[in-house]
């Protein structure tokens, strides 16, 4: 079913808008009517429609369930309008699941401040290339300020005319007597005697203006670090919590994050001193296990060799003779003798092998030290800048988390209206 309303949209050619609503319709309010509980700003959908009589039933949108029923009269009540897209203004203080953006050249910080605060899950923006022809030019577009001045503080018709003649008449005048020309600046720039106040302010709002138009390009006017902070504005929330570990190593759930030593850096600029430090750290790795295979079987060796003892004292004179002649060998000091035995071979073994690794990890650090002599200043100024990419990270996460303390807040402080029947 559908019907034709009359709305208040605004005039149109003399004429008030007409449009078209009908079951299902996404519909905002735009005006009160405290009878019926209706309150600017309210959006909802349409759930009955008379298309005799122009009554119209409508559900409010509300935070985590159905909201109430309102009703009115199209003829009565003329304050409402299709919902499907509002103003940046409306949008302020509410909170969206998703949100889709229609940037335009009036766009300035405080919008886009109020647009890109109202997801819960993600945002889209779309922006014509007629309007900004690359990402540059949108950020520039988007972090614009806005001049707000007094009245006071611009020329009217009646003030700029006098000055527009008397520059005429000067331009005029000076190819006749150049001695007579005294120079004259921009009508809208110049500092008149009448009204200083005036031309200071003016002049100081067109410098700002200038600036806020001139577009910014990394290198030019903007620093490394505004650089780095834009892209990291950018960022989704895991992308930028994985930025503001940049300068650190480890893993922070099992609290053994730490930060990051320069030699670290240094094996990731420089292939020569990471080659250099993976042999050291190879080596050393080697000596290790060497040092504990020793270890191992010189404890196999000392056991062996005791045990063998005590079988040998407790064997008495003739059982020691027969087992020392081959004639009767006992089995038990057997197994220890052939434990000793083993042992001491797998250390005439290890032992060559510990001292050439003690040679070879010498020459390996000297190598290695050498290496990172000519690999740290670049790994130093690698460091730093990874420093301040982690640093800048934090600041922006920490100013997002407040950004959705503030949005939760209010969104609380709004739903706790809209139950008092007092939100808009």
């Amino acid at each position: 079913m559908v019907a034709t309303c009359s709305i208040a949209a605004g005039k149109m050619r003399g004429a008030r808008a007409r449009a078209d609503f009908a079951v299902g319709d996404r519909v905002q309010l735009t005006a009160t009517d405290k009878k019926r509980h209706i309150y600017n700003g309210n959006v909802g959908t349409i759930t009955g429609l008379d298309a005799h009589t122009g009554q119209i039933t409508a559900t409010l949108d509300a935070a985590g369930g159905t909201g109430r029923p309102v009703s009115w009269s199209a003829a009565e009540f003329e304050g409402f309008r299709h919902g499907y897209a509002g103003t940046i203004y409306k949008g302020q203080g509410k909170t969206l699941d998703r949100t889709y953006l229609y940037h335009t050249e009036h766009w300035r910080s405080s919008a886009s401040y109020v647009a890109l605060t109202r997801q819960r899950e993600s945002a889209q923006v779309f922006v014509a290339r007629e309007t900004a022809r690359d990402a540059w030019q949108l950020a520039r577009q988007m972090g614009r300020g806005e001049v707000r001045a007094a009245s006071l503080a611009w020329a009217t018709g009646e003030e700029l005319a006098p000055r527009q003649d008397r520059a005429s008449e000067a331009s005029q005048s000076a190819g006749r007597a150049a001695e007579r020309v005294r120079p004259t600046a921009a009508p809208r720039c110049s500092a008149s005697r009448d009204d200083p106040l005036q031309a200071k302010v003016r002049n100081a709002l067109e410098r700002r203006q200038r600036a806020a138009d001139e577009p910014a390009y990394p290198g030019e006017t903007e620093t490394s670090r505004e650089v780095m902070r834009r892209e990291l504005l950018a960022m989704d929330r895991g992308a930028l919590a994985a930025a503001t570990r940049a300068d650190r190593v480890g893993d922070a759930q099992l609290y053994t994050e730490r930060g990051m030593p320069v030699l670290d850096v240094a094996r990731l600029v420089d292939p020569a001193y990471a080659a250099a430090a993976e042999r050291t750290t190879a080596l050393r790795k080697e000596a290790a296990e060497s040092e504990k295979a020793i270890q191992h079987y010189t404890g196999i060796q000392q056991f062996n060799q005791a045990e063998g003892d005590t079988r040998w004292r407790a064997m008495g004179f003739m059982r020691q003779a027969m087992h020392k002649s081959g004639a009767r060998r006992d089995r038990h000091l057997g197994v220890n003798e052939g434990g000793e035995r083993m042992a001491l071979e797998q250390l005439a073994e290890l032992d060559p092998r510990r001292a050439a690794l003690a040679r070879q990890i010498g020459d390996a650090e000297k190598a290695e030290a050498a290496a990172f002599t000519r690999a740290e200043p670049k790994a130093a100024a690698e460091l730093a800048k990874q420093q301040e990419r982690g640093s800048v990270a934090r600041e922006v996460l920490q100013e997002r988390r407040r950004q959705e303390v503030a949005r939760e807040r209010t969104q609380r402080e709004r739903n706790r209206g809209q139950d008092r029947g007092l939100g808009r």
